[in-house]
């Protein structure tokens, strides 16, 4: 028996939740077959800090290395 499910993981910024200092928490969503499932990463950065193309914190941010590692491990953690 062959069974194929769709799968997918996204960071992105929940803009929705900005603190009063500019920092943006950043959300993991997990989807599969069309159920999606969000929660917080526990980390918060500034927009500018932030690639959206390859979802990953820049290196002008101080804490940069630190997130990249944990966002690293949450996605091998997943997959």
């Amino acid at each position: 028996m062959n069974v194929k499910q769709k799968f997918s993981i996204l960071f992105y910024l929940k803009r929705s939740k900005t603190s009063k200092d500019g920092r943006i928490p950043i959300y993991v969503r997990i989807t599969i077959d069309g159920l999606k499932e969000e929660f917080s990463l526990g980390c918060k950065v500034l927009s500018r800090h932030w690639d959206k193309k390859t979802k990953t914190v820049l290196a002008r941010d101080p804490d940069f290395k630190a997130i990249n590692k944990k966002i690293g491990q949450v996605k091998v953690d997943i997959e």
